[in-house]
């Protein structure tokens, strides 16, 4: 059974996609300067060069590559508005009135043989409850209605039509389907066919996806570079980053392919300062782990599009390029959300798994839990061999000493502020406590902690830790994902398993004489997976 498992994950390995962007050593120095540019790259960038400096930080050398792309695209597109014209701060550049597709595309060669149903997109229009402006592919068991307002969008079809009818030069009679395709975290996909058989893919982003303009204008652009660099990445027929056209929303028409505590935010922006000051000290002295590079970031079965023939798996369409960056190897070089088990022993150890001994005499809830086990650690273990074998560079940045930290504070640097910093905090004391691991040439540290404040941030994140793993267990025991999703057909189930957890765990403190009526209260009122007031949950941020 093992060989067989080993086997089978084996060959579900996901390629990792490291685009190499330029090698720029030369531009990681001392420290980072503000720059307002913007988060899309293109090889018109690559090929225009960076400017020497010798205070740049990496992010900095990311921006400048982003910066030059956002002009090639101003000269590249011949039908945007003339806001797009203006010289102002290209962040502020990609917000057009209305926006047709700047990258030069037309439609593949329908077919000869026509179909012949008519649709009649008003119809379509007569129902704003239907399947098509609604989510409808899961639940959520906490504020389930609020979730899925943010999800709503309803749109013009008959305008949508239109725009489709121009992209792919035909007349809006032409088109004979339109029904959803799928939905994710972030957007709604429609498939359309032709009368001749032809088929695209219209991609339309909830309410909830901010700032959208960007993040489409950004996406474009990374699957046209990516393309360019002969990846297999579906074409863009059309968009618009703004709601203000006939469809009225904002769009994609590409290819179809097979205990908290109230923090001031000055907390914060000082552990960021301090950050700031010991980022220098993470460039590897490797120059092959510092070359730009732009990597998918969220590789998972629903973003790749894989076919089996005789000659093996063939990655046919790599989806979902929202959010992609521009960074070195160093600090892109990780493993999927899906397949990492970094938290386990026997995984970061790299031996291989296998079941225990006694597998066969433990009782049957034991034997589940340990072939779920098992399953973490061989994804993981053959992931890490698959990439020593097909992406040495890859496999490079992996095993370089302390990479994983050098990712984990780098990512809790650069996300977003969501009302607490005691994460960041304490990498930095982490990193300060290590530093003759990451001194260079004897440098001093630039920041220090008294004992008090190491003691406070380690009390602080322990809790918050034993918070987190208590809520990951009580997420695989119910069986729900990010924002509590699962599926429709689980919802019943679910939501009632919950409440029986909570009922059970109400039960346990009730017979604790340990646990004070104040305790009781804040678990009763505070379960994970009731509904709260998210307005009040604002003001602690």
């Amino acid at each position: 059974m093992c060989m067989h498992a080993q086997h089978q994950y084996t060959s579900i390995v996901p390629v990792m996609y490291l685009v190499p962007v330029v090698s720029a050593r030369r531009l990681i120095c001392s420290h980072l300067r503000p720059h307002p540019q913007s988060c899309i790259v293109s090889e018109h960038a690559l090929r225009s060069g960076m400017p020497r400096a010798q205070h740049w930080h990496p992010i900095l050398a990311i921006i400048h590559v982003i910066s030059l792309f956002v002009q090639n695209m101003k000269l590249r597109s011949t039908a945007v508005s003339s806001s797009l014209r203006r010289p102002r701060c290209p962040l502020f550049l990609l917000n057009p009135s209305s926006t047709t597709n700047p990258i030069t595309t037309t439609a593949s060669q329908p077919h000869s043989r026509r179909l012949s149903n008519m649709l009649d997109p008003k119809s379509l229009m007569e129902d704003l409850e239907s399947e098509l402006f609604n989510y409808t592919t899961g639940r959520f068991l906490v504020n389930d209605a609020l979730r899925l307002r943010e999800r709503r969008r309803v749109f013009d079809v008959p305008g949508l039509f239109r725009i489709i009818a121009r992209a792919l030069n035909c007349k809006t009679e032409e088109i004979v389907g339109f029904r959803k395709l799928g939905e994710g975290g972030f957007n709604r996909t429609f498939l359309i066919t032709l009368d001749t058989g032809f088929q695209l893919v219209a991609r339309i982003p909830y309410p909830l996806l901010v700032p959208k303009a960007y993040a489409l204008a950004s996406e474009v652009a990374t699957m046209d570079f990516l393309r360019s660099r002969r990846l297999p990445i579906p074409k863009v027929y059309g968009y618009s980053f703004t709601s203000k056209n006939e469809a009225e929303t904002e769009y994609i028409l590409m290819q179809e392919y097979y205990q908290y505590k109230k923090q001031s935010p000055l907390d914060h922006a000082k552990n960021l300062r301090r950050y700031l000051c010991l980022a220098p000290s993470l460039v590897p002295d490797d120059d092959s782990l510092n070359a730009f590079c732009i990597r998918h970031p969220d590789l998972s079965d629903s973003n790749l599009k894989v076919s089996s023939d005789s000659s093996g798996l063939q990655i046919l369409s790599v989806l979902d390029w929202q959010h992609a960056a521009v960074l070195p190897l160093f600090l892109h070089a990780g493993m999927p959300d899906i397949i990492q088990n970094e938290e386990d022993e026997v995984s970061r150890t790299m031996v291989q798994p296998k079941l225990p001994d006694d597998f066969g005499e433990l009782p049957e809830e034991k034997q589940e839990w340990e072939m779920e086990l098992l399953r973490r650690r061989l994804v993981h273990y053959h992931y890490s061999l698959s990439t020593a074998t097909h992406n040495r560079i890859h496999h490079q940045g992996l095993v370089y000493s302390l990479n994983t930290f050098r990712r984990r504070i780098f990512n809790h640097a650069t996300a977003i502020w969501e009302g607490e910093t005691i994460k960041l905090l304490y990498a930095l004391i982490d990193m300060v406590s290590g530093w003759a691991s990451f001194a260079k040439d004897g440098t001093p540290c630039p920041v220090a902690f008294t004992e008090d404040e190491e003691a406070a941030a380690k009390k602080l994140y322990l809790a918050l830790a034993n918070a987190e793993r208590g809520e990951r267990m009580l997420r695989d025991r119910v069986g729900y994902g990010e924002e509590t999703w699962v599926p429709v057909a689980r919802y019943e189930d679910a939501k009632a398993l919950g409440q029986e957890i909570k009922r059970m765990t109400l039960k346990a403190c009730a017979e604790d004489e340990e646990t004070t009526g104040e305790e009781y209260a804040v678990i009763e009122s505070n379960w994970p997976l009731d509904d709260m007031d998210e307005e009040e949950l604002e003001e602690y941020k």
